[in-house]
């Protein structure tokens, strides 16, 4: 087996062959009980429930993407766009930040973050991306 070194850490890994997975208990705190590959099977409420359980758990984890957090809330996202305030609210508990109008909620923190700005026809949803 192969291992990969980080020097920065000292950690050292094996590194799995595609065929393989890894399964380190860090990942396990940001593991969705709904597979990401079939969030559109699931209802609103249920996912964002989800969410909020995820956030709570405050996994490092959930700061990479591609990872559960980030996918249930990019899917939220979507199912949200055009949705009132409360509806947001509801779904997705209280927002992180409020920047005037608009409803903040961070997926790593303040430089990415899914924000929904209100309008007459309903609250629109656009992602933030510092590209750090």
């Amino acid at each position: 087996m192969k291992y990969l070194f980080l020097l920065a850490g000292c950690l050292v890994l094996p590194f799995a062959s595609p065929a393989q997975t890894i399964d380190l208990p860090a990942q396990d705190c940001c593991r969705s009980k709904y597979p990401r590959n079939h969030l559109d099977a699931f209802p609103t409420a249920a996912l964002g429930q989800e969410y909020r359980r995820l956030k709570r758990a405050k996994c490092a984890t959930c700061n990479f993407y591609g990872s559960d957090f980030f996918q249930l809330l990019k899917v939220l996202g979507v199912r949200l766009n055009a949705a009132s305030v409360a509806d947001i609210k509801r779904v997705l508990g209280p927002p992180d930040a409020v920047k005037g109008p608009v409803l903040v909620y961070y997926w790593r923190g303040e430089h990415d973050y899914l924000r929904f700005t209100p309008t007459a026809a309903g609250a629109v949803s656009s992602w933030y991306y510092a590209l750090e």
